[in-house]
């Protein structure tokens, strides 16, 4: 891998090992962290977002491009001296608008956008209705093709193969590039090393589904793991995805626990309680709506196993 910039931050953590930034004297901050594959960072605050390029044979698929990365990617581009006749294919994993805000500038030059299913790109105003939260929305995207599970495209030697997973919101997908090993994974995994517990499940998505997905991923032969909003895991992928898979099923008994002591409860009430046992998902408090999706995902589950019901805004306990 070549050292392209000076190294300006370093994460140590035990768990997981460590990685490396590297920055240039302007603001472009991204790594080759396998051959071929790169990812393009930008923080915001405590958080990353992290656009992916794999560039073969002079061509590129991007993935998940955000407007929050956009000057990034503009930048990595001209370094790579590739242009949009370049780009082969732009995947967005699910229809939350930051990975997919920066798309329209591909569509516009005849880039190929490959988005899943979802109203929510021809009528962004949908979001809150089909995700359950606010966010600031791109303009529709009018040029745009849809992912299909067993999907293939190819990128010189190599295939980036794509598949449905569901979990984190109905219509999440992810992709295996077959050349690096590499399974780029969206939001089913997020804010780690810093805790397996931070993970989002918004008012579409399913528990049920991101178990499924973490259970079928420890079989395959991948050589690392890249989400969006965090940092790409290679030698320690695997643990990382059961630690993962252990913090959700810990996080499901520790609701169940709240319901079966206090027989009615609201989201609000669990997530107080959840506190005060556990340090689990988003703690700042302006991310507290992430905590009520992500245990109402799990209530809605309960429910369709007859263990509670909803009466107004409590949750009832049935055993």
């Amino acid at each position: 891998m070549k050292i392209l910039f000076k190294i300006v931050i370093a994460w140590k953590n035990d768990n997981y090992g460590k990685v490396y930034y590297k920055k240039d004297n302007k603001s472009l901050m991204y790594e080759e962290f396998v051959e071929g594959v790169y990812a393009i960072y930008r923080r915001i605050g405590g958080r990353f977002m992290v656009t992916y390029a794999i560039i073969e044979k002079f061509s590129v698929i991007l993935i998940d491009p955000s407007a929050y990365t956009k000057d990034y990617i503009d930048e990595f581009l001209k370094l790579k001296k590739l242009d949009f006749k370049d780009i082969k294919a732009v995947i967005v994993t699910h229809g939350h608008p930051e990975h997919w805000s920066y798309a329209h500038k591909f569509a516009k030059k005849g880039v190929p956008v490959y988005v899943p299913e979802s109203e929510v790109f021809d009528d962004p105003k949908k979001f809150p209705e089909i995700y359950g939260f606010y966010e600031k929305m791109p303009k529709p995207l009018k040029e745009k093709k849809n992912l299909t599970h067993g999907m293939k495209i190819k990128i010189g030697d190599g295939v980036l193969a794509i598949y449905y997973c569901g979990g984190h919101s109905f219509d999440h997908f992810f992709a295996v590039h077959t050349k690096s090993g590499i399974l780029f994974c969206g939001s089913m995994l997020l804010e780690f090393p810093e805790s397996p517990y931070k993970f989002l499940i918004d008012k579409s998505g399913d528990p049920e589904q991101r178990k499924k997905f973490f259970e079928a991923i420890v079989n395959l032969s991948l050589s690392g793991i890249a989400p969006a909003h965090g940092m790409p895991v290679l030698k320690n992928w695997l643990e990382v995805v059961r630690d993962a898979y252990n913090a959700q099923k810990s996080l499901q008994n520790e609701i169940l626990y709240v319901l079966e002591k206090e027989k009615e409860v609201t989201p609000r009430e669990i997530d107080e309680e959840l506190r005060r046992r556990i340090d689990y998902i988003w703690s700042p408090e302006e991310r507290t709506k992430y905590n009520y999706l992500t245990i109402e995902a799990f209530l809605r589950s309960f429910e369709t196993k007859g263990l509670v019901e909803k009466q107004g805004k409590k949750w009832i306990y049935k055993g």
